[in-house]
């Protein structure tokens, strides 16, 4: 008797600490399912699991729910045109919550398309829509007739360099007006071109300047197309197209300088044609340049040649004068600067030469005169932004024996630095 009442006591005080144990373990897996839904990763919520030695937790849903809303949902009769769409497309199926849905896997990329009956066109249009940008994309992968030509039209190609490696620049007026004049004749494939098509082509273009620019483009063109594979051989890399010769006296002459200058007044852009003769900068670059007059000089941000800006030396007297008419200068276009300059030298009876640009002309004044000033080689080569100083000696440096520094210091006085 007494061993029963012994074994029926140990019996209850276990299954009390089997239940117990069993809260205790239920505690930490919740704790733990907590500890892994807040985890910031997978991998975090792996090992925080496998810390405690749990399985995630998975609800099992009864199916009665299911086959009870399949047998609640409305049911709908496709009209005999609905159904034959249904049956020529495939896959369309009703949903237990009343819609329609498509769905279809095609090269491992799952489509799937839900919409109520009542919109079963706007469905079928959707559907439509995915398969025939499935067709195009196919078709754009075979290799065949439907697949996209590049164009290697030699105007095509020689457009495109322009697009990126001369727009923006100094000289695009110049090539944009020698595409749209000359290489736009161009328009057989670039592999049918010879060295002689290229020179008889270049032979027919007139004005030397344009002959050179169009030469530049198509010399550059064929180099990019020998790099991008698209030819084998470039007709043209051995052709010897020669320049321009440069134009000899495209300074203005003292007389001229002096008529310049004692005509300013009469001139709608007197401030800016000063500033030309006095710092050599180039029509655009003068619009962009910053000015610091506490130190006399001014910064150039050169556009024709990367790594050549740099500062251009004012003199104290010309610093002080610009000071004070800079906020009222450069308010026009380039191009109105230009036309300005040549009604103002055709009035004071200064002849044009040839193929010559007239406010281009005062870039070549301020290098022959700071050159009768002293200025050494280097100096005057940088101030103009020129990568060598043989383009400063013999295109912008005119040689006069007439022509001293007391002479251009007579013209100028002090406006101009001392070198």
């Amino acid at each position: 008797m007494e061993n029963e009442t012994l074994k029926n006591f140990i019996t209850k005080r276990m299954d009390a600490w089997l239940k117990i144990a069993s809260i205790a373990q239920e505690n930490a897996n919740e704790h733990a399912r907590v500890l892994a839904l807040s985890a910031k990763s997978d991998i975090q919520a792996k090992q925080i699991r496998a810390m405690f030695q749990i399985v995630p937790k998975v609800t099992h849903f009864d199916n009665t729910q299911n086959q009870k809303a399949k047998n609640s949902a409305p049911k709908y009769n496709l009209s005999q045109e609905e159904q034959n769409l249904k049956n020529s497309i495939g896959n369309i199926r009703l949903r237990p919550d009343g819609r329609l849905e498509w769905r279809k896997t095609i090269d491992g990329v799952r489509y799937n398309v839900i919409e109520y009956p009542r919109n079963f066109k706007r469905l079928t249009a959707k559907i439509y829509e995915i398969q025939n940008a499935i067709k195009d994309e196919q078709r754009l992968q075979t290799t065949g007739k439907d697949k996209p030509k590049i164009s290697h039209r030699l105007c095509d190609l020689a457009e495109s360099w322009v697009q990126l490696n001369k727009i923006g620049k100094v000289a695009d007026g110049q090539y944009k007006s020698a595409m749209s004049m000359h290489i736009v004749r161009l328009t057989k494939g670039i592999k049918s071109y010879s060295k002689n098509d290229i020179h008889l082509f270049l032979n027919e273009i007139k004005k030397p300047s344009a002959a050179l620019h169009c030469w530049y483009i198509i010399k550059n063109t064929f180099a990019e197309a020998y790099d991008e594979r698209i030819i084998r051989h470039n007709p043209v890399v051995n052709l010897k197209f020669l320049k321009t010769k440069p134009i000899k006296g495209m300074w203005f002459n003292l007389d001229e300088q002096a008529l310049i200058l004692n005509n300013l007044q009469h001139c709608k852009i007197s401030h800016e044609i000063r500033f030309y003769i006095m710092t050599g900068l180039r029509l655009k670059e003068a619009l962009n340049c910053r000015p610091e007059f506490d130190r006399n000089r001014i910064w150039a941000e050169r556009s024709k040649r990367d790594g050549s800006s740099g500062y251009v030396l004012l003199s104290p007297a010309y610093s002080a004068q610009l000071a004070q008419h800079w906020d009222n200068m450069f308010k026009l276009k380039p191009d109105q600067y230009a036309r300005h300059f040549v009604k103002f030298i055709e009035s004071l009876g200064i002849k044009r030469q040839e193929n010559e640009k007239p406010i281009h002309r005062l870039r070549h004044t301020f290098a022959t005169n700071i050159y009768y000033l002293g200025a050494d080689d280097k100096l005057r080569s940088h101030q103009l932004g020129h990568k060598k100083t043989e383009i400063t000696n013999d295109i912008y440096t005119d040689f006069e024996l007439y022509v001293t520094k007391e002479s251009i210091l007579a013209l100028y006085g002090n406006m101009y630095p001392e070198y």
